[in-house]
């Protein structure tokens, strides 16, 4: 469980997308292909962010669909052994995580609390107990 909030937190394990290209041209193309603002891809899903070389933030964006959840990328380009290699991770908005954090930390609370109540009054807790679990399985599903 604590391995899979870390890596929610932390982001996905790192990828590495390998360029046929060298450095200059690598950082270039992937320029070209991406749009630097999301009011630029009103008509079409589009890849926004910013691209140089020491730093790569990309998103997907769909016209008219928002998702706070949806993975970024985040990574560098790197030159390894005559490769141009970016390398990053997938994450989420911090945003997210911090309201995630809170999310779970407020449950666990109920949770906590729910079953100290129980241990007094074990008949009236029950379905305070399933709301909390269901509450935290909701959460789940949604990250």
């Amino acid at each position: 469980m604590f391995r899979w909030i870390k890596r929610v937190w932390q982001g996905s394990d790192p990828v590495e997308f390998e360029s046929a290209f060298g450095m200059a041209e690598s950082v270039e193309r992937l320029k070209a292909a991406t749009r630097r603002s999301v009011f630029s891809a009103l008509a079409q899903q589009e890849a926004v962010g910013n691209v140089k070389t020491s730093h790569v933030s990309l998103q997907r964006v769909i016209p008219m669909v928002g998702n706070s959840f949806k993975p970024f990328f985040r990574g560098h380009f790197l030159e390894e052994g005559g490769k141009v290699i970016l390398t990053g991770r997938f994450t989420m908005l911090w945003l997210v995580k911090v309201f995630m954090g809170f999310w779970f930390g407020c449950i666990a609370c109920f949770i906590v609390s729910t079953l100290l109540a129980a241990a007094i009054h074990p008949h009236q807790a029950g379905a305070a107990l399933l709301f909390g679990l269901g509450m935290m399985a909701a959460g789940l599903g949604i990250t």
